[in-house]
């Protein structure tokens, strides 16, 4: 997909994250904190967040000691943001519909509020 035809204002996410409604903002943080919640206690496992947008969820798990976090997103702007907020983590630009890994190469994906957002989106999955 060109990027041209995704539109996605700078700290779109941020926006939300920090919003001034403590619900909205309430909200969109526990989604997170949830995600974090339901990985495993050991910290040794490749992870990656599909659509990792502005990287809000990668240094959420970044901030539990995990070691191996990957990125992959579409959005030129939002990785700029997400390679800021987790500079130790491997980001790339990628289209969902056709990751460049082997497979089995993660042991953990991470893939949420992203699959509504792709056009081809059984291709991804």
């Amino acid at each position: 997909m060109d990027d041209y035809l995704i539109f996605m204002p700078e700290d779109h996410m941020d926006d939300l994250y920090n919003n001034k409604s403590t619900f909205i903002r309430n909200f969109h943080n526990s989604r997170l904190d949830k995600i974090v919640d339901f990985l495993p206690k050991d910290k040794k496992f490749k992870i990656l967040d599909a659509g990792c947008g502005e990287g809000h969820l990668l240094e959420k798990i970044k901030n539990k000691r995990y070691d191996e976090l990957f990125g992959a997103d579409i959005h030129i702007v939002a990785l700029k943001k997400a390679r800021l907020r987790c500079p130790s983590a491997k980001i790339s630009k990628q289209d969902l519909t056709n990751l460049k890994y082997k497979d089995n190469f993660f042991d953990i994906i991470i893939c949420s509020g992203v699959i509504e957002h792709i056009p081809k989106y059984k291709e991804a999955i």
